[in-house]
C-alpha cells in the first residue's frame, strides 16, 4: 500500500472517486460540504487516501482547526455529526494508524478526533500499542436510521412504513394535517430566509448563540444548489411555521438542523415535516434518513427520534493523542471548560436580543467543531 496527504480542496479527483466507490461515504466527506467549513471557519481540510496499484481504495478526512482559545486539533470533522472511516478492513486502519500518528507531531495537534465508533473494534491493542499514539473514548452519543423500504407502489410504501410508527407519532401527524398544515420542499433563498428566521427563535429558546449567518449562506451555495440539500418548510394560514434542512449524498438523506416556532407547537408541525422528509426520501429512492446524533442524556429528543421506528446505534467518539504529550483533558480541557460556561450562561442567552446572540455566535463558532 502507498498514500497520499492532500488538500481535497486542490486536489478532488481522487478523493472524489474513493467516495463514489466506497459504501460508507456521506455528505460529509463531500467536497462540497468541506468547502462549507473552509469558507465559513477556515479550516483547512486533509484528506488522506491510501492506495492499492495506484487506485485510491480507502482514507481519512480531517480538518486542521486552529484556535487561540480550544488549541490546534485535528477533527474529522468540525460540525459534522458521524464521519466514518472509509477503510476495508484491520489492515487499512493499522496503516493509517501509524500515519496519523507522525501526523500529530508534524502538525503539533493536541489529539485528533475521529467521529465514527468502529475505531473501538478495529482498532486492537496491539495495533494502538505499536504506535505512538494513544487512542481514547471521549464523547458517547445515540445515533438513528430510519431504513426506507420500498415497494413498487409509492403508497403502499407509505402505508407500511406509516403503520410502523409509533402511535403517538401517527396521532401527531394526522392532527398536524387536520389541522389545515401545509408542507413545501424548496431549494429557493426565501425558504433558506424563513429557516434563518426560525433558528434564531429556536436557538434563543436554548439559551444558545446564533451560528455565523454566512455558515448557511455557504449551505444554501455549496449543497442546496448543487442538489445536495434541501428545505422542508410547514406553513399555518400562510405563516411559515418550522423548517428543516436535509442534506443528500449517495443513499443517504442526512437530517441536519431543526428550526421552529414554538408558538405553534401544539400544531405539531415537526411530526409532519419529517414524516413528508420521509416519503419524499423514498420517493427519490434513498436507502436511510439519518436523524443524526444525540446526547445519551437528552431523554426528550431520544423518545422523538425511537419514534420513527428508527435503527439506534451507539455513536462513540475518540482522540488520538501522541505518547510524548501529557494528555490533559480530563484535568484542564479548555474545550469543555468553555462549553460549561456556555451552559451556565443559557439563562442569559434565552433573554438576550438576536442581535447579541448573533455577535456571541460569530465570535465563538471557529473555536469549536
Amino acid at each position: 500500500m502507498d498514500y497520499k496527504i492532500i488538500n481535497p480542496l486542490e486536489e478532488e479527483t481522487d478523493w472524489l472517486a474513493l467516495l463514489e466507490k466506497h459504501p460508507k461515504a456521506n455528505i460529509f466527506h463531500h467536497i462540497s460540504w468541506l468547502r462549507v467549513l473552509f469558507k465559513t471557519y477556515k479550516f483547512n481540510p486533509i484528506a488522506i487516501i491510501i492506495y492499492e496499484d495506484k487506485e485510491p481504495v480507502a482514507g481519512l478526512i480531517l480538518m486542521d482547526t486552529s484556535s487561540w482559545l480550544t488549541g490546534r486539533r485535528g477533527v474529522s470533522l468540525p460540525f459534522s455529526d458521524y464521519v466514518p472511516l472509509l477503510l476495508r478492513d484491520e489492515d487499512d486502519y493499522n496503516f493509517l494508524l501509524n500515519i496519523l500518528s507522525e501526523l500529530i507531531s508534524e502538525k503539533s495537534w493536541k489529539y485528533i478526533e475521529i467521529r465514527d465508533s468502529s475505531v473501538a473494534s478495529v482498532a486492537s491493542v496491539a495495533s494502538v500499542a505499536s504506535t505512538s499514539s494513544i487512542l481514547k473514548s471521549t464523547s458517547y452519543y445515540k445515533s438513528h436510521k430510519v431504513l426506507l423500504e420500498t415497494t413498487e407502489n409509492e403508497e403502499d410504501s407509505n402505508k407500511i412504513l406509516f403503520k410502523k410508527l409509533a402511535s403517538n407519532v401517527r396521532r401527531n401527524i394526522k392532527k398536524a394535517i387536520k389541522s389545515g398544515l401545509k408542507v413545501e420542499i424548496s431549494t429557493d433563498l426565501e425558504a433558506l430566509e424563513n429557516f434563518i428566521r426560525l433558528n434564531a427563535l429556536t436557538r434563543r429558546r436554548h439559551g444558545m448563540p446564533l451560528q455565523p449567518h454566512k455558515f448557511f449562506d455557504n449551505i444554501y451555495n455549496e449543497l442546496i444548489k448543487k442538489d445536495y440539500g434541501l428545505i422542508v418548510m410547514v406553513s399555518y394560514q400562510n405563516k411559515i411555521i418550522a423548517a428543516n434542512i436535509y442534506l443528500m449524498f449517495k443513499e443517504i438523506v442526512f437530517y441536519k438542523y431543526g428550526a421552529s416556532d414554538i408558538n405553534y407547537q401544539n400544531l405539531r408541525a415537526n411530526n409532519l415535516l419529517m414524516w413528508e422528509a420521509i416519503c419524499w426520501s423514498m420517493q427519490n429512492n434513498y436507502k436511510i434518513l439519518h436523524l443524526g446524533r444525540t446526547e445519551s442524556f437528552n431523554e426528550g429528543l431520544l423518545r422523538f427520534k425511537r419514534g420513527w421506528n428508527t435503527l439506534e446505534e451507539d455513536l462513540i467518539y475518540h482522540r488520538l493523542f501522541s505518547k510524548t504529550q501529557k494528555i490533559r483533558e480530563n484535568v484542564d480541557d479548555t474545550e469543555n471548560s468553555t462549553s460549561g460556561l456556555l451552559e451556565r450562561l443559557n439563562p442569559i442567552f434565552r433573554r438576550s436580543p438576536l442581535f447579541v446572540l448573533q455577535t456571541i455566535g460569530d465570535i465563538l463558532y471557529p473555536h469549536f467543531g
